[in-house]
């Protein structure tokens, strides 16, 4: 099985046994990590949280979307790094394949709410979307500190280029 596959299956697991994982996992993990990656996979969880209740916000698009961007941006520094050692970068295609899926149901949800003025996830896009949690969740704490910084960097410097806030 994939490592994708394998998130995905994991994303597919009941609603309660995912919520005690993820806040186990939460928890598990704090300490190893730096205060400011521990503090985004909370609100990776609680963004997640607000789309299943129906209570989600475009900040909350943006939190996700970010976190799939940064995700992408760091399996894809992986997978070069790995491919120029010769040794085999299908774990972090796989996480950068999940990545492009998740584009696709944010996409997907931005253009829902632009239409309907509603902002939710369908099921597909749920399990997608908690399956990149899962995963950044599982890859950013094996990997050094600078690369998860330099990610963020890269990802703001990009969205602040290009995305311009409306004028009021």
């Amino acid at each position: 099985m994939s490592y994708a596959a394998h998130m995905l299956h994991r994303a597919q697991q009941s609603r309660a046994a995912r919520t005690a994982q993820a806040v186990k996992s939460y928890q598990a993990q704090v300490g190893k990590l730096p205060t400011h990656y521990a503090e985004v996979e909370l609100t990776e969880h609680l963004c997640l949280a607000a789309f299943r209740s129906g209570k989600a916000t475009g900040d909350h698009w943006n939190h996700l979307a970010e976190c799939r961007n940064v995700l992408i941006f760091g399996a894809g520094h992986c997978r070069e790094t790995a491919r120029k050692a010769g040794e085999d970068a299908s774990q972090y295609q796989a996480v950068m394949d999940l990545c492009n899926r998740a584009k696709t149901a944010m996409l997907a949800v931005k253009d829902r709410e632009q239409r309907t003025g509603k902002m939710g996830l369908n099921a597909e896009e749920m399990e997608i979307i908690a399956a990149v949690i899962m995963t950044s969740a599982e890859f950013w704490p094996i990997q050094p500190q600078w690369v998860f910084a330099a990610c963020v960097r890269a990802v703001r410097k990009l969205t602040c280029t290009i995305v311009q806030p409306k004028g009021n």
